[in-house]
């Protein structure tokens, strides 16, 4: 207590107030959470940056102040090892700083926002690391639709999907430790096969996501190659699965319990093979759709359907001579049928923004036109 009294007056307000060169806080614009909710910089997610990030990804860093005095206009941002993350493009507001960056290498890196390009005076710092990916997690797009637990849908050795047929896959990675690696446009796929088609596609609208699409043309077994960086993360056989094979289906809808009038809820369809070992869901299936019996237009495997719990409809859902039903609480005439490979700016989980697309036409563009492009160029 005598060694505290005798300090001057400015030391003991250092510890009072916090390290000086930390004075903002950071976060990330990549979205862990399906929710169909762009990245609000005013309204920035809990968890700050998701680091560690995959190796090749890019995305955008924001830097937000603690109190209403500071002024982070002049702002610039620095990475002290632009080899293995390297920041550039820093703009600025009184409220907020944003830059673009791009995980280079695997190690860790400090980033720095000094006050001015001066490099003089920070603003405050952190620390992030980049990882390799060794492991890639492939999981049918319809648990998202429905807010199902993504492990059961998780893709193994082998994966049905009706000739002809579309099946969409979500792809994360993780790394050596098992830890899940943020970021996406960096898979590359070929596929191995001429009888498959087998394709790559980035989201950014809104839900920034890494998907693989696969299509068999051809009976049989088939193979797609899966890498990243140049290397192979796994090999995934995709068998084609004719029509008849088809066992039965299933209607799997998403809870209601917690839903709110207005919702938009889901229900996915999904088709089974018998395997050795039981059933296989089968995807890529297009099914026909019914409420109070009368049939809705368009196929797909996905039902959308606008919650009201004073309200109460038959869905029932066909593919050849099988067919389903189940009881969903909602106006039988406001549904409409649609798919799992509509991913973007039809995608989403059904309790945010995920209405009809003429109707929520007008506020996707108003998010697209707010929404920075995701592909800013490397300074390297």
């Amino acid at each position: 207590m005598r060694l505290v009294s005798r300090m001057p007056w400015w030391v003991l307000t250092i510890f009072a107030l916090g390290c000086p060169d930390d004075q903002v806080h950071f976060h990330d614009d990549l979205d862990f959470v399906f929710d169909f909710r762009p990245f609000d910089p005013a309204h920035p997610p809990p968890d700050d940056l998701h680091s560690p990030y995959v190796t090749g990804a890019r995305f955008r860093i924001y830097a937000f102040r603690d109190h209403d005095q500071m002024d982070l206009r002049g702002s610039e941002a620095i990475s002290l090892h632009p080899g293995v993350l390297d920041v550039w493009n820093t703009s600025s507001t009184r409220e907020v700083a944003d830059f673009d960056a791009e995980a280079i290498a695997p190690g860790e890196a400090e980033m720095v926002l000094y006050r001015s390009a001066r490099q003089a005076a920070i603003w405050g710092r952190a620390l992030v690391e980049v990882a390799d990916p060794v492991v890639a997690d492939v999981t049918f797009a319809g648990a998202l639709f429905i807010d199902a637990a993504p492990e059961e849908y998780r893709v193994g050795q082998t994966v049905n999907i009706l000739q002809g047929g579309m099946g969409t896959f979500l792809v994360e990675y993780r790394d050596a430790r098992g830890r899940r690696l943020a970021g996406n446009d960096v898979l590359q796929v070929e596929s191995l096969s001429d009888g498959l088609d087998a394709t790559d596609d980035q989201t950014y609208f809104a839900e920034d996501r890494e998907w693989l699409r696969l299509r068999p043309t051809a009976s049989g077994l088939h193979q797609v190659r899966l890498s990243v960086a140049g290397r192979t993360l796994r090999t995934l056989t995709v068998r084609a699965v004719q029509p008849e094979e088809v066992a039965f289906i299933e209607l799997r809808p998403e809870s209601e319990r917690g839903a709110h009038s207005g919702d938009f809820l889901a229900v996915l369809a999904v088709g089974y093979r018998m395997g050795e070992e039981g059933p296989e869901p089968v995807y890529g299936i297009e099914y026909d759709w019914a409420v109070n019996g009368f049939d809705k237009p368009g196929q797909g495997d996905l039902y959308k359907y606008e919650f009201d719990r004073n309200e109460r409809a038959s869905l029932e859902v066909r593919y050849r001579d099988m067919e389903q039903r189940t009881t969903i609480h909602g106006n039988w005439s406001d549904g409409w049928v649609d798919s799992t490979n509509h991913i973007g700016c039809q995608g989403g989980s059904s309790r945010a923004l995920a209405g009809p697309p003429v109707l929520i036409l007008g506020a996707l563009t108003a998010l697209f036109i707010a929404r920075r492009p995701r592909h800013p160029p490397s300074r390297r």
